[in-house]
């Protein structure tokens, strides 16, 4: 078991369920200790793609998504937020650019690889993604292409 995973319970009131967290560690763009939060999805809502079971790990029973889709779709989350007109969703594309902020330094740390993922990921999920990184970076981080391009975009 990888012990930089931990869970918490939900601030939800009444809610059952724990949120996985990730701990960052030293080569996190930030100089102070950060967590990141790691979502449990399940294929098929939401536009999830299939995940192959063999690259799916476990952690206290909950399996978790590989970091570049988990990256596509936290860059999904980010411009459904910001496109919505709710205000309370429109407040969570800031903490969706934290979380894809620190994603991707999860990512460059482990090595992870668009190349790697491109073999079993949709091609429209990867095309989706790709054109939303775009309006992110642009809109939001420009000075991350380089770390975006060390994980293969």
């Amino acid at each position: 078991i990888d012990r930089s995973f931990y869970l918490r319970p939900s601030k939800k009131i009444g809610a059952t369920y724990k949120i996985v967290y990730y701990r960052l560690g030293p080569n996190s763009l930030y100089s102070y200790p950060r967590s990141c939060k790691v979502d449990v999805l399940v294929p098929g809502i939401l536009n999830i793609p299939h995940i192959p079971a063999s690259l799916i790990i476990t952690l206290n029973g909950l399996p978790l998504m590989p970091l570049i889709p988990l990256l596509l779709l936290k860059l999904q989350a980010w411009e459904d937020h910001r496109e919505s007109t709710r205000l309370d969703m429109r407040q969570k594309q800031y903490v969706d650019g934290r979380d894809i902020d620190q994603l991707l330094t999860i990512a460059v740390g482990r090595h992870a690889n668009l190349q790697d993922a491109a073999a079993w990921l949709p091609a429209n999920f990867i095309d989706a993604g790709r054109a939303r990184l775009v309006r992110y970076l642009k809109k939001v981080r420009p000075l991350h292409t380089q770390a975006w391009k060390a994980i293969g975009f």
